[in-house]
């Protein structure tokens, strides 16, 4: 009886042993469950690989990874060896139950670039670096992706996007070009000029014409034309005066953009007429393609102005 009591005992301390982590070993207790730390680890590149006594745990970020405590443990992070060349190596111990925040910060290495061709301001990613003459062409740089050099003088530019490694050596022979854009852009602009000098204003052989849009609106007596073309200033010119009878008869109106009128258009050209005491004007009918002297102060005529382009004066 006695002994089976002591059996049960000895039983149930192993067990309760056992619960809390204690294995009986003949007469002496082996403690498994060690005094634990925890690091969190944080890196300003991503997939920065983490080693631990040269074993490999992860990537960062890593949060709350245990570690035994009271135990000097060597940390070492590699990031992409092409641009951040050196790792980050340290010596890390913590107290039983304590928690560290590890923050590494990786510098990106350098690269060497050897520049050939036509002086020029360079920009790396659109940052002004340098301008570039025969005595500073070649450039350090750093390692990175998708880097973007553009070398510019004046209208033209050299542009390349490239990527580029730590501790390598390139070399760039470029020619300078004038930018696609910018071609097109001036295109445009030419065409918008082009377009807006057109539409008011027709140049035939050594004349411009005026182009009137709402010709219904420059219907005027003799005195009236004459004034509005003295005084009228259009794309900067002020040399406009009524048209000769001659150069309205030898005036194409398919050239115009907007139809004329069906009245007669007045010119500077003065004539005598059936009475003797008014005075007349030469003008033309476009629809009916005729010429008629009218009464200066009695007709309203249609309107429009005429100068020549050899004219220096504006």
């Amino acid at each position: 009886m006695y002994k089976k009591v002591l059996l049960s005992l000895l039983l149930s301390s192993n067990l309760l042993f056992a619960q809390n982590g204690i294995k009986i070993v003949g007469e002496f207790k082996e403690v498994t469950n060690k005094d634990l730390s925890y690091v969190n680890i944080n890196s300003n590149v991503p997939n920065t690989k983490i080693y631990l006594d040269d074993i490999l745990i992860g990537e960062a970020p890593l949060e709350a990874y245990e570690i035994e405590a009271d135990k000097l443990i060597h940390l070492k992070a590699v990031a992409n060896e092409k641009i951040y060349p050196k790792a980050i190596e340290k010596d890390i111990k913590l107290k039983p139950f304590r928690t560290r925040t590890i923050d590494l910060n990786f510098k990106k290495g350098f690269a060497k670039l050897l520049l050939i061709g036509k002086d020029g301001y360079l920009f790396v990613d659109d940052r002004f670096d340098r301008t570039l003459t025969s005595n500073n062409r070649v450039v350090t740089i750093e390692a990175g992706k998708q880097i973007k050099i553009k070398i510019k003088n004046g209208e033209e530019q050299f542009v390349a996007v490239k990527d580029f490694y730590a501790n390598k050596f390139y070399q760039f022979d470029y020619s300078l070009k004038k930018k696609a854009s910018e071609l097109k852009k001036r295109k445009q602009s030419n065409k918008i000029v082009k377009k807006r000098v057109d539409n008011r204003v027709v140049k035939i052989g050594n004349l411009m014409w005026e182009q009137v849009k709402e010709p219904e609106k420059h219907i005027f007596m003799y005195k009236e034309a004459d004034q509005y073309c003295n005084s009228l200033n259009l794309l900067g010119y002020n040399t406009w005066r009524l048209p000769t009878i001659d150069e309205l008869k030898d005036l194409d109106k398919k050239r115009f953009t907007y139809p004329l009128t069906d009245k007669y258009y007045w010119s500077g050209t003065s004539t005598k007429g059936k009475y003797v005491y008014w005075q007349y004007a030469l003008a033309k009918d476009f629809v009916k393609n005729k010429v008629e002297p009218k009464i200066k102060t009695f007709y309203k005529g249609s309107t429009m102005c005429v100068r020549e382009l050899n004219s220096t004066h504006k």
